[in-house]
């Protein structure tokens, strides 16, 4: 693998950032310029600094190996509010990078590395991390995960070892999260086992807030705040009555039949199914066992996804409350349109305390996949 990256100068973080600001497309914001500056850094040594080997090490997790050094070339971890621009700004680092850059939504990357991990199992049953850490290293020096979160033990209990290897073969991570990290699987399962981690990637990024009162989503999306042609509330004949006529509009009235989605090899039956659009009961939306992998079928299935019945997600319904976050992760990172036709209005949908954080993120999502532009 080559060890530099191609860097487009015309490309360069900076030069977009003003250039965007002049023409009017986004406002000048002193901590969004603040990070644009250390992603120019970034690209310009990885476009000058390779990767140098230094001995035989024994690392954090109490396995040795050959120690890579990046010639203090430090990643990034940026971490702040939601609606701060965050995604925007990986986008001007992975378009100033052409090649060997491998940019995705944490969760489908995650779901990966679980599918990777299957497949090296059948290839070397002592040790399948290895060949994944080693695959992923051959093809990419840097990895730019958005909106990193970590919420299930399955997920906590490898993300170590992982990103300590790809950290030791030369590969630069570059992630956006809410939160600090610090902060990641906080109260989760076993969380001492996940602490070392935490360690790992405060060593190999450096951790930048991109804090500020401004949520540039809700700034550009406030009509659709008000608007209720998506989210239909409470449960009454009115909003039924609103929600089948939205069904028949975007299905063009076309004869609805029931879909069989396959999710690794298990069936996903959806009963209404027309046109490309889904209508599904919340309670086999995300009252039933489902992840990530489930809502990725479907949105490859379904361009549009009608949900019903949606209750006020209490602290009783916390299992529910984190499928519903994923689902809407996977559907905002799809493009997927949404409708849903819920108990109370968006703004009072949500009193799990136990999620409270994170559905802060949702909530910022489901206003903008709101808008008239979404999924255009």
């Amino acid at each position: 693998m080559d060890e530099t990256l191609t860097y487009n100068e015309s490309l360069d973080p900076i030069r977009r950032y003003r250039s965007m600001i002049e023409v009017g497309d986004i406002n000048d914001d002193a901590e969004q310029r603040f990070v644009v500056e250390k992603l120019s850094m970034l690209v310009r040594r990885m476009n000058t600094k390779t990767p140098r080997k230094q001995g035989f090490a024994r690392a954090l997790f109490g396995w040795g190996r050959e120690k890579v050094i990046m010639d203090a070339i430090q990643g990034l971890y940026i971490y702040g509010s939601v609606g701060r621009g965050k995604s925007m700004l990986m986008e001007l680092l992975v378009d100033a990078l052409s090649e060997q850059v491998w940019r995705v939504h944490f969760i489908d990357f995650m779901r990966e590395i679980h599918d990777r991990l299957d497949t090296q199992r059948t290839k070397n049953k002592r040790d399948p991390m290895s060949g994944v850490i080693n695959d992923i290293s051959a093809s990419y020096r840097l990895l730019a995960l958005d909106e990193m979160q970590v919420e299930n033990i399955a997920d906590a209990m490898i993300v170590g070892r992982l990103f300590e290897g790809l950290f030791e073969q030369g590969v630069v991570l570059v992630t956006t999260s809410n939160r600090h990290p610090k902060d990641l699987y906080k109260s989760g399962l076993n969380r001492d086992r996940f602490e070392p981690f935490i360690k790992e990637i405060e060593e190999s990024c450096e951790v930048v807030c991109l804090d500020g009162t401004t949520d540039y989503r809700k700034s550009e999306n406030r009509a659709a705040q008000s608007n209720t042609s998506h989210y239909f509330a409470p449960l009454d004949e009115g909003s039924l009555e609103a929600f089948n006529d939205k069904w028949l509009k975007i299905t063009q009235n076309k004869n609805a039949h029931s879909l069989a989605i396959d999710v690794g090899g298990r069936d996903w039956l959806i009963d209404q199914f027309a046109n490309g659009v889904a209508q599904i009961d919340f309670s086999q939306a995300c009252e039933e066992a489902r992840g990530a992998a489930d809502y990725i079928a479907l949105t490859k299935k379904a361009h549009t996804v009608l949900i019903d019945n949606m209750p006020i997600l209490t602290s009783e319904r916390t299992s529910a409350a984190r499928r519903f976050i994923t689902m809407i992760d996977v559907f905002y990172e799809a493009k997927t349109k949404l409708y849903l036709r819920m108990e109370a209005p968006l703004n009072s949908i949500h009193s799990d305390k136990n999620t409270s954080f994170i559905f802060d993120r949702t909530l910022s999502r489901l206003n903008e996949m709101a808008s008239p532009k979404w999924g255009a």
